[in-house]
């Protein structure tokens, strides 16, 4: 109904965008399935990912980064990005929901739906049941951006494919790079998920990314 509407988390945010590799491929087409299932299909912005095949961190920085000059421009509060790989926990809107509550009362940079822990576990945010503070999280596969860190970034990532090269072999990757940042927040539990890294996500959560289409191999 309209109340579920008015309480959907996703109204936190300003933008929501999606980095799709190729919007006639199969993997769009079932990224589409779980942003409809989401309640955003109406209002995704779909943003054609840079490609870089020298070397795939070139074109994702330069993607996050074109995303939050745009952000910036349009003078927007934050924006949340996903990319055309990520998948979602059963209970999403659920989860997402109170950990957008308790992000409200924070003074925040980064907030991650998801990424690869490498095994360890996170404290929670002062105060919180919904929000921890990740230490060494990486992936980019589902992540909001605050207005408070357009600038860093845009400072710090150079905007052409070149100048980004040297960048990458000096900071490895933007997922390396977002974990220096503070006021960094990860959804507890973990709404969004890639295939690659499912199984590093909890048992009891595991088999659970399930919402709007089942992800394969193939794609």
């Amino acid at each position: 109904g309209i109340l579920a509407l008015q309480t959907m988390p996703f109204f936190f945010f300003d933008a929501v965008y999606c980095i799709v590799t190729d919007t006639k491929a199969v993997r769009w087409a079932v990224m589409r399935k779980r942003l409809r299932a989401l309640g955003l299909d109406r209002v995704i912005r779909v943003f054609p990912a840079v490609m870089t095949t020298e070397n795939h961190h070139i074109g994702c920085a330069l993607s996050h980064r074109s995303i939050i000059s745009r952000a910036r421009k349009q003078n927007l509060s934050n924006v949340l990005v996903f990319e055309d790989d990520a998948i979602f926990l059963d209970e999403t809107l659920h989860f997402l929901q109170r950990s957008v509550h308790e992000l409200k009362a924070r003074d925040w940079n980064v907030f991650y739906l998801g990424g690869h822990a490498w095994g360890r576990t996170f404290s929670p945010a002062e105060g919180c049941s919904f929000l921890e503070r990740p230490v060494g999280l990486t992936c980019t596969h589902a992540l909001a951006y605050n207005r408070s860190v357009f600038d860093v970034i845009l400072d710090e990532l150079p905007d052409t494919v070149e100048d980004m090269a040297g960048w990458i072999e000096r900071n490895r990757a933007i997922d390396q790079f977002l974990p220096r940042l503070d006021n960094i927040f990860v959804a507890a539990p973990i709404v969004a998920s890639q295939l690659s890294i499912l199984p590093q996500e909890k048992e009891e959560f595991r088999h659970r990314f399930t919402l709007g289409a089942v992800p394969s191999e193939g794609e």
